[in-house]
C-alpha cells in the first residue's frame, strides 16, 4: 500500500488552484491516486489524473514514493488529453 503524501502548496500554486477552481482535495486525489506520473529531469515530478471529469496535471517538487512532504508549484487543467 503506498503512503498518503503531505502536500505543502506554493502561493502561486494556490493562486492557479483558485483561479481554475480546483479544491486542494483534488490536488491530493490527483498526487496521491495519479494515474500518470512523468519524473522530469529537473527534480520535480508530473502527477497526472481526473477530478469530476477534468484531466489535471500537478507540477511538484517531490515524490509521493520517495519524499514524506511534497511541494506543489502549479496545477494545470491538461488540455492535451481533451482531444
Amino acid at each position: 500500500m503506498r503512503k498518503m503524501a503531505d502536500l505543502e502548496f506554493t502561493d502561486y500554486a494556490r493562486n492557479r488552484m483558485y483561479q481554475r477552481q480546483v479544491p486542494e482535495d483534488a490536488v491530493y486525489q490527483i498526487v496521491n491516486n495519479a494515474d500518470r506520473i512523468i519524473h522530469r529531469r529537473d527534480g520535480r515530478t508530473e502527477y497526472f489524473g481526473n477530478w469530476e471529469g477534468r484531466h489535471l496535471l500537478v507540477v511538484a517538487e517531490g515524490d509521493v514514493e520517495d519524499d514524506d512532504e511534497i511541494l506543489v508549484l502549479n496545477v494545470i487543467e491538461d488540455v492535451r488529453r481533451r482531444r
